[in-house]
């Protein structure tokens, strides 16, 4: 946005890092709390109240006017390529990370390992993992 909208591009990127900086802060808040608590209520809606203005001024200020200087073509190009970012950045919030690149890049690869091993022991075991086991004992019980 910065590259191709010049000092408006700047404000915007500025302006949605700011945004961008609340929801990680309260995404990570929402990290540590348990679910089905109030405190998780509160935070959850807070988290949703927040993105819900920013995601609508994106969509409807923010992504025009970027698409407009880039040109159909140009836009695509940078559509595909975001699709392809979001694969090699962390899947949790770092609120202490910075938001600019090329610092942000880098501090993103080296969480984003970090991150992914977290998600998976976060859904380990898995309920059908769960489910064969408890199948599995309730048939070795039964042959003893």
């Amino acid at each position: 946005m910065e590259k191709h909208l010049g000092e408006e591009g700047m404000s915007l990127a500025n302006e949605d890092r700011e945004q961008h900086q609340i929801v990680k802060e309260l995404l990570y808040k929402l990290d540590s709390l348990t679910p089905g608590t109030s405190e998780h209520h509160d935070t959850l809606k807070e988290v949703i109240d927040h993105l819900k203005p920013h995601n609508d001024s994106e969509e409807i200020n923010d992504l025009p006017r970027l698409e407009q200087a880039l040109g159909k073509e140009a836009s695509k190009e940078a559509a595909a390529a975001f699709s392809r970012t979001k694969k090699f950045v962390p899947t949790r919030a770092h609120p202490s990370a910075p938001n600019k690149p090329p610092y942000e890049t880098l501090v993103g690869f080296l969480a984003l390992p970090i991150d992914r091993l977290k998600d998976l022991f976060a859904s380990f075991p898995t309920e059908d993992m769960k489910e064969r086991m408890e199948r599995h004992e309730n048939n070795t019980l039964k042959t003893t």
